[in-house]
Formats: C-alpha cells, structure tokens, sequence
C-alpha cells in the first residue's frame, strides 16, 4: 500500500515556539540541543491518543505534526511526516529522551483488549487498520535510514509506557504486536527489553508480549 514520506524538518525555526504553552524541544543557549549520534541507540513508540484533524484540509492536518514532540508522526492515512531532524533532543519520553527517537501512530488505541475505553476517556477506540501500521512501519524505517546516515546505532524499540506511569497505554497492546515485534524485533532485528523502566515506568505487561510472560496490564 502507498505511503508518503513528508519531510518538514526545513519548516521547523530553531528555536521552536513554545506550542500549546509548552515547549517540546530541550534548548541549549537559544538553541535546540543537539544530540551526539553514539548516544541515541533506541526508538520509543508513542500513539497520540487523538485523532487530528481538518479531515477536509490534509494538508493542514499534516503540518499539525509540527506541534507535536516527536521525529516522525505516523498518520492514519499514510503520510508519515518528519517534523524534527534526528539529531534534535525532543520531550517526548520522559528519561528515554536523550536516548531515543520519538515515534507517534495517529489515533486512540486500546492499551488492552479488554481496556473499557481509549485513552483520554473516549467511548470509541481508533481501529489499528493495515494502513496504520504500515504507516508506522514506514516511520520506522525511515529514521533507522537517517539516523544511521547521522552515524548513530539504533538497537532497541522502547515503549512511552517504560518511561511514564501516566502513560501504561502508549502506545497499546496492537501496535505493540505489529510494529515493535512483527516489524522492529522480527523484520528488522531490533531489541525490545521488557522489563526496562525509566523513572515511574512500567514494565511491558503480558497481554502485549505473551511470549516474554510481563507483568500484568
């Protein structure tokens, strides 16, 4: 299926406004910090738990991921849109941030099959459809592409749940299965660590990995 790679990195001022009042970027003397390729080894999955609109403008629906603290942001429909270079520290894990890539999958998924509701209290949970994860999958291989051109060594898939206890659904038990195992662990040869955790982060429970036996969701 068709994806579009949209690279906005160029857009992107140095420094970036504070968006929404809060500023997603580490600065340094005016500056966004910039990170040292050796020490950023790992990608963290994160879903946005919204879907973003205008529906009826793509365009501006695209540019939104300009606001968003991640390196790529997946969306629904394919595009997968590059908003940050690489190299740029981004607020997006808590203590995974000095040493990942931030990966965002548009949409509100389950972080369990039996959750009662998606996150942020809706009654409806996005559906994880084919184009959604190769979507996601897309946004992988493309910052393993430029990052190892930037000479860093990226060996390990983290989930935003490790790193924050607010976060024990991000980015959900599907994705979890098809992007991070299937694709980053299976296809690509990467290293998931179930059982790391940063600060008050949990650990990858048992639903989303059976094989590993995790804690309990």
């Amino acid at each position: 299926m068709p994806i579009t790679i949209l690279d906005l990195t160029k857009d992107q001022p140095n420094p970036p406004p504070a968006y929404g009042g809060k500023h997603k970027h580490r600065l340094v003397g005016g500056k966004v910090l910039e990170r040292k390729p050796q020490n950023v080894d790992s990608i963290c999955l994160h879903q946005t738990a919204i879907e973003f609109g205008p529906k009826a403008d793509p365009d501006a629906k695209h540019r939104r991921a300009l606001q968003v603290a991640c390196h790529a942001l997946a969306f629904a429909d394919g595009t997968v849109v590059l908003p940050n270079p690489v190299s740029w520290y981004i607020n997006h894990a808590n203590g995974f941030n000095a040493r990942s890539l931030g990966i965002e999958i548009e949409g509100a998924f389950l972080g369990s099959p039996k959750h009662p509701t998606a996150p942020g209290g809706q009654a409806k949970a996005s559906v994880v459809t084919d184009l959604v994860v190769a979507s996601a999958c897309a946004a992988v291989d493309e910052l393993l592409e430029r990052a190892t051109r930037w000479g860093a060594r990226i060996q390990f898939v983290l989930a935003h749940r490790q790193s924050s206890g607010t976060r024990p659904a991000d980015p959900g038990w599907e994705l979890w299965q098809k992007v991070a195992l299937a694709h980053c662990v299976g296809k690509l040869g990467l290293k998931c660590i179930p059982s790391l955790t940063e600060d008050d982060g949990r650990a990858i429970p048992e639903v989303w990995d059976p094989s590993q036996k995790g804690v309990r969701y």
